[in-house]
């Protein structure tokens, strides 16, 4: 994948995220990666979306992640957060950072 190179210090040896990374550059790239484990076009309920997290990280806080995604716009979910979907419009990366950059402060505080 493509940001596991940028992540390999948050990885374990099988893949999996060992904490969520303390800078913001870097929790922006975990949102990405992990948002690639999911199928465009399929719907997910939400026990769906935290077994995919489960068997990507190891810290066991999938409500988190998957606040994360939605905030970052990575994945939408109807109002009642029953069903997950991935962003056929998602942000670019760079779109994120280039905001971080030029405001100094997370979207939406601390990941």
């Amino acid at each position: 994948m493509v940001f596991e190179e940028e992540l390999k210090t948050h990885l374990d040896a099988e893949g999996r995220l060992i904490r969520m990374p303390a800078k913001f550059k870097s929790q922006v790239m975990a949102l990405y990666w992990l948002a690639d484990f999911f199928q465009s076009g399929k719907i997910y309920a939400q026990a769906e979306i935290d077994a995919i997290l489960l068997d990507r990280h190891l810290f066991n806080d999938c409500c988190t992640l998957r606040r994360g995604l939605v905030d970052f716009q990575l994945l939408e979910r109807t109002r009642d957060g029953r069903k997950y979907w991935v962003n056929p419009h998602r942000p670019e990366q760079s779109n994120w950072l280039f905001a971080h950059q030029a405001t100094k402060e997370e979207p939406h505080g601390k990941i």
